[in-house]
């Protein structure tokens, strides 16, 4: 949540004093394995079936202080053992690339962790806890084609112009 960008997308907890709307939610559960992993040839997998394996999570502001993929291991009723907690998404993909365990991600994270190679990704179901994604920014910080397209986008969610019609100064969206 420290950018340099006009907006960014981030959790509703780090929002933190900025402006936002939820723009998408987490939905279903996947676990990012290395490719020598046992399981890896599985289509699908029960989170409980990784009660007893190594996780690497990023850290955050859930429960003891990971990700809220922690909380989806407790509520199905196991507490992960983690080998590793890192900063950033990119270093939990390269550390279970390596092997130093496995990671779980959300549906809004899956391009990211389709780039990371000697992994496989595999669905575990629907999600106990729903994180809403928010699209943020500081009042008075953006720059004028930021607003614009703020505005617009504000617009479109409540139900004004449709997608693809002239929207951004007359270009098609």
């Amino acid at each position: 949540y420290f950018s340099a960008s006009d907006m960014d997308l981030t959790y509703r907890y780090m929002v933190q004093g900025r402006r936002s709307f939820s723009v998408d939610v987490q939905r279903k559960l996947y676990a990012i394995l290395p490719v020598t992993h046992p399981l890896a040839d599985s289509r699908r997998l029960n989170l409980i079936d990784l009660r007893d394996e190594y996780f690497v999570f990023t850290k955050g502001n859930g429960r003891d202080g990971y990700e809220s993929g922690y909380d989806e291991c407790t509520s199905v009723g196991f507490r992960p053992k983690v080998s590793l907690a890192v900063e950033v998404p990119a270093a939990k993909y390269s550390a279970v690339a390596v092997g130093c365990g496995i990671g779980l991600l959300y549906n809004t994270e899956l391009k990211l962790a389709e780039t990371v190679k000697n992994c496989v990704l595999v669905e575990l179901g629907a999600v106990k806890n729903v994180q809403p994604i928010c699209l943020a920014w500081r009042e008075g910080e953006i720059n004028p084609s930021a607003d614009r397209f703020l505005r617009w986008i504000k617009r479109y969610r409540m139900g004004g112009q449709p997608a693809g019609e002239k929207g951004l100064g007359g270009d098609r969206i």
